[in-house]
């Protein structure tokens, strides 16, 4: 498992989080967890949590986008380290990525043959046809 970061914080939210992950749906907490890359014969037993919140039932439900926004503001406008030309919040890399690909779920060369070389194996039909409609070749 990663160690938790912040000192005594990091430990109880990583801690609670566990317990949401493995104890809420019975899957392993703590030690339970079986190295993610150990013996592929031994189940690795990690689970899952999601969780998701209307804000529009909290006070600050309509200020709520405008906050997150406000933050994020602030963290791309803190002080860069050495070399770092940009800082940014989280989730906006990836949010940014998905803007600039239009929809599209572009795939390299080597995955689109090992889906094709797959799809033949099992017997999908016109697998090769689609990848090519949805411009992932």
């Amino acid at each position: 498992m990663l160690l938790p970061a912040a000192g005594p914080k990091g430990f109880g939210l990583a801690f609670v989080i566990d317990l949401l992950c493995g104890g809420l749906s019975d899957g392993a907490v703590g030690a339970e967890v079986r190295p993610l890359y150990g013996d592929p014969a031994e189940p690795y037993r990690c689970a899952h949590f999601f969780l998701a919140i209307d804000a529009g039932h909290f006070p600050a439900g309509e200020r709520f986008a405008e906050r997150v926004r406000g933050q994020a503001t602030r963290v791309s406008a803190s002080k860069r380290g050495p070399g770092v030309e940009r800082v940014y919040a989280p989730g906006e890399l990836v949010w940014a990525t998905r803007q600039a690909s239009e929809g599209v779920c572009r795939l390299d060369a080597a995955t689109v043959r090992s889906l094709l070389e797959t799809a033949a194996r099992v017997g999908v039909a016109d697998l090769e046809a689609s990848l090519l409609r949805a411009g992932g070749a």
